[in-house]
C-alpha cells in the first residue's frame, strides 16, 4: 500500500498564497519514518523537553512548545528532521496558487469545475500523487490522509470519488482506495507534511510576490529536499 499525507499552509483568508503539499511513500518507508521521527521528538535537543507535536510555524517563531528556543536550536532541529525525510526516501509535491490572481481570472463554469484557490491545490495534489504512484510507486493501491479541515471534507470527498471512479477498472493502476482525515497530534507523517507545506509556502511567496525563479530556492531546507 502507498500512502500520501497532505497538509495546508496559507489557507486562512488573509493569505495571498494558498498551498497544499504532501509526502508520498510505501508502508516500509512510513514505518521507518515513524520510528525516527518519534525518537527525535522524544530527544528533541540537549536540555530541552520532549516535543509532543511538531508544528513548523511554532518552531520558526519560538512559540508554544518552542518558547525560549534560540534560532540556532530551532534551525538545527529542522535540519535533523529534514535528514529523516532524506533517509527514508520519501517523495513530495507541493501546489501553490496565488489567491488574488485566481479570484480575478477564474470565474463562472470554470470556477465550478476547478474550485477556488484551495480547491485547485487539492485537485493538483491528487493528480500529482497518482502520477507519482504510476511512475515510481510500484504498488497497486494508494491511500490518502489529509490534515483535518471539516469545511473542506465534503469537497475533498467528491474529488476523491472522481479519481477513484476513473480507476475502477482493475487493469488501471494504481487505484485510490481510501480517503481519511487526521490530526497531526496523532499522525506523525502529518507533522512532516506540515514542515514541507510551510517550506513550500515560503518559497511560493518568494516566487509570486518577490519574483524568485521557480527552481531557485532561497531556503536551505527546501534546497536539501529538492536536491
Amino acid at each position: 500500500m502507498l500512502t500520501v499525507y497532505f497538509d495546508d499552509s496559507g489557507t486562512h483568508d488573509t493569505s495571498d498564497v494558498v498551498v497544499w503539499a504532501g509526502l508520498f511513500g510505501n508502508q516500509f518507508q512510513w514505518d521507518y519514518f515513524s520510528q525516527l521521527w518519534a525518537k527525535k521528538l522524544a530527544e528533541s535537543s540537549p536540555g530541552k523537553a520532549a516535543i509532543k507535536c511538531f508544528h513548523m510555524y511554532d518552531c520558526q517563531n519560538a512559540s508554544e512548545e518552542f518558547a525560549g528556543w534560540s534560532r540556532t536550536a530551532t534551525d538545527f532541529l529542522v535540519y535533523e528532521l529534514t535528514d529523516i525525510l532524506l533517509k527514508t526516501g520519501i517523495w513530495g509535491y507541493g501546489s501553490a496558487v496565488s489567491r488574488k490572481d485566481w479570484e480575478e481570472l477564474i470565474k463562472g463554469d470554470i470556477l465550478a469545475l476547478n474550485g477556488d484557490a484551495e480547491g485547485q491545490c487539492i485537485r493538483n495534489v491528487y493528480v500529482r500523487s497518482i502520477q507519482w504512484a504510476e511512475e515510481c510507486g510500484g504498488q497497486p493501491h494508494i491511500a490518502y490522509i489529509f490534515d483535518e479541515r471539516p469545511h473542506r471534507a465534503k469537497e475533498n470527498g467528491l474529488i476523491f470519488e472522481i479519481f477513484r471512479s476513473l480507476h475502477e477498472d482493475e487493469a488501471i493502476k494504481p487505484q485510490p482506495v481510501s480517503l481519511n482525515f487526521g490530526l497531526s497530534s496523532a499522525v506523525l507523517p502529518l507533522q512532516a507534511a506540515d514542515l514541507f507545506a510551510w517550506e513550500t509556502y515560503q518559497h511560493a511567496n518568494d516566487v509570486i510576490k518577490r519574483g524568485q525563479k521557480l527552481f531557485e530556492f532561497r531556503r536551505e531546507t527546501l534546497k536539501r529536499l529538492t536536491d
